[in-house]
């Protein structure tokens, strides 16, 4: 079988439909492994059957990004295929499987994680600390999970916990799958409170937000991998989660700094700026949870499969 993916890494963010955007934290941790990977030599090609935010960021990452094609037709081969599920599809994984050599699952919390996931990949990376509940182990599975593998930009290796001093008094960062004018209500109860804020998203949006996260202190908005961007700038969170997963995993991080109000429809944007206020008022002993360092051991335990 002969196909232009051959002896390549795929990594291949992949949405649950065709053209339905996937959440920023699957792409961008997606080309921070791409860009780690390649810094080793691997040849790395980028496919996503999704367009809008995260398809931009990626570009201008200067990564090129395929359309799936044979891939999706399981007429391909690859030496490794690297996919990050925005919903686990074990039937996808099973098809896809007879055509890598290696097959590595990413995701979240796991919550529609199966053993029989574990039995089909080589290696499933979780991207949430180790938490309850979690399926039975399968012989010889590869199990990647804890904050020293959440892969953020390796930037962060360098950031330096909270000190007393900073620049902003909390950045504000709302995810999509939130309410309509969401993110817009918290930004005014949080300016109304007298709070000085760096905005991300939207119009604000940009690729990197380590400075602000690195003088600032606090983070407000939804659950996600800016989460733990903050924990590697050894500032505390206020968040909602977008889902019941988000909820259980910031939960899971309450004695690291992470406080989460419950699901976003279920706390008004006014509820969420005060209890931000509050915790700006509240000493906070840092420390940095995340190091910063997850991308290269993910992609150091993938080279070694």
């Amino acid at each position: 079988m002969e196909s232009h993916f051959e002896n390549e890494t795929l990594i291949y963010c992949r949405s649950s439909s065709d053209g339905d955007d996937i959440g920023m934290g699957h792409m961008v941790r997606c080309g921070h492994l791409a860009k780690v990977l390649m810094d080793r030599g691997v040849n790395v090609r980028m496919l996503t059957n999704v367009n809008g935010d995260g398809y931009d960021y990626l570009h201008r990452q200067g990564l090129w990004i395929e359309d799936p094609g044979d891939l999706d037709g399981y007429d391909f081969t690859a030496d490794t295929l690297i996919i990050d599920l925005q919903e686990n599809d074990d039937e996808f994984l099973v098809r896809v499987r007879p055509f890598v050599k290696k097959l590595v699952v990413v995701v979240g919390a796991g919550k529609t994680i199966t053993e029989r996931t574990h039995w089909v990949a080589d290696m499933v990376v979780y991207q949430a600390p180790a938490m309850g509940g979690q399926v039975k182990s399968v012989p010889g599975e590869r199990v990647l999970r804890g904050l020293e593998y959440i892969i953020i930009d390796p930037i962060y290796i360098n950031t330096d916990c909270w000190e007393g001093m900073s620049i902003y008094d909390a950045v504000v960062y709302v995810g999509g799958g939130t309410p309509k004018d969401y993110a817009q209500e918290l930004v005014d109860a949080l300016n109304s409170l007298g709070l000085f804020l760096a905005l991300q998203g939207g119009a604000y949006w940009r690729d990197s937000i380590s400075q602000d996260l690195d003088n600032t202190r606090l983070f407000v908005g939804t659950m996600g991998m800016v989460v733990y961007e903050a924990m590697a700038c050894g500032i505390q969170s206020v968040v909602v989660g977008r889902s019941e997963d988000h909820v259980d995993v910031a939960s899971s991080l309450h004695s690291k700094g992470i406080t989460c109000l419950g699901l976003a429809k279920d706390v008004t944007p006014h509820e969420l700026a005060a209890a931000a206020y509050k915790a700006v008022g509240k000493p906070f002993f840092a420390s940095k949870y995340v190091d910063g360092l997850g991308a290269y051991r993910v992609a150091e335990e993938i080279l070694r499969l």
